[in-house]
């Protein structure tokens, strides 16, 4: 008798149009670099760990060309266990720039053997990807924000320290006079330091390895899971406890379709609800 019950509701539901959505609350962080350094190649023994600047570029485009490029290194061990990054952006702001613009690109960096109190031209890691990430041009004292979520993604997966290397394009190193300064981690007061801005969410499907568990009572997937989905949708009862969890379908909302999956999989022989992200 219940099974007909909820049957009816989401026939009802479907006839009168009746669609309810909710997604995920994102979290917001944002972490300063734990390391921050320029290297130049005409002193590629020297170390500028400790300055105000940033600087990207070059100042001659004949030998010695002067070329600069800056490392930065992020820790992520802020967020939290189980979350997943849903965009990650790189906010940098220069304080000076030459005419008329230049070109910046975010290039991932998995090496983290460096600190900013001894990296130099010489030691400087060079495996960064030789493609960018997200590359802006500049053209004015700013903030800039670069677009670097898949090599968060990768680094949260992996060793939780996001370094990163920003640069000229290759075919404009050397070639085009063109530079500019960021705030380093180092400028003082009334200065804009680099910052890593990450909206994330927390996963709390986890205990059973699928979706359905929507009254989060770690027995799911099954009728009490239904109802509880059902009170939820059309009586004005509590959201699932999981968001995950009332997501059955993984399609990122939770709704009739949620209901109509899990009944499937349930009365129907349908397929089992999707892993947890």
């Amino acid at each position: 008798m219940k099974g007909k019950l909820i049957m009816t509701s989401i026939i009802i539901a479907f006839v009168v149009g009746f669609f309810v959505i909710t997604t995920a609350t994102a979290n917001v962080v944002e972490i300063n670099p734990d390391n921050d350094a320029y290297v130049k190649d005409i002193d590629p023994n020297t170390n500028y760990g400790s300055l105000a600047a940033l600087i990207v570029g070059d100042y001659t485009s004949s030998p010695p060309v002067n070329i600069h490029r800056s490392y930065l290194m992020f820790d992520l061990g802020s967020l939290p266990s189980g979350a997943v990054i849903n965009t990650a952006e790189l906010y940098l702001y220069n304080s000076w720039l030459s005419y008329p613009a230049v070109d910046v690109g975010a290039h991932y960096l998995s090496n983290d053997g460096w600190n900013e109190g001894s990296i130099t031209w010489n030691n400087a890691p060079t495996g960064f990807n030789s493609t960018a990430t997200d590359l802006n041009t500049i053209s004015m004292c700013e903030w800039t924000s670069w677009d670097v979520t898949p090599d968060v993604q990768a680094t949260w997966a992996g060793d939780g320290v996001y370094s990163v290397v920003m640069k000229e394009p290759s075919a404009d190193e050397g070639q085009d006079a063109n530079n500019l300064g960021f705030d380093s981690k180092e400028a003082g007061a009334g200065h804009e330091h680099p910052y890593l801005r990450i909206e994330y969410t927390v996963s709390c499907c986890n205990h059973d390895g699928i979706r359905g568990d929507v009254n989060y009572d770690f027995a799911g997937p099954n009728i009490a899971d239904l109802t509880y989905l059902v009170d939820y949708l059309f009586r004005g009862g509590p959201e699932p406890p999981c968001f995950e969890e009332g997501d059955v379908n993984g399609d990122g909302s939770i709704n009739v379709a949620d209901l109509t999956y899990l009944v499937d999989f349930l009365f129907r022989g349908g397929p089992p609800p999707p892993p947890c992200p």
